[in-house]
């Protein structure tokens, strides 16, 4: 339950979105494993909510996929550049 529940509570709706997309998951699935969650918790998680279901993945502008994309890319770079000292 832990890094599927941290998905939803920790990690930012944009790239959860982006996720989502880049697996192709069905959006009726993750809202309902979203709303499960949400039954646990009293704070908000954006993918619980009715308006979620609505969001179309292309919603998400190519620019915000290639920044999300390079900030990725960069932070590998660091590890990689960390690991070799």
């Amino acid at each position: 339950m832990g890094p599927a529940f941290s998905f939803f509570s920790e990690v930012p709706v944009e790239l959860q979105l982006a996720f989502v997309a880049e697996m192709r998951l069905s959006n009726t699935k993750v809202q309902q494993v979203a709303k499960h969650f949400q039954s646990l918790c009293p704070f908000p998680l954006a993918l619980a909510t009715d308006a979620s279901s609505e969001m179309d993945h292309d919603a998400i502008e190519d620019a915000e996929l290639n920044a999300i994309c390079e900030e990725r890319n960069h932070e590998v770079a660091v590890k990689v550049d960390l690991e070799d000292l």
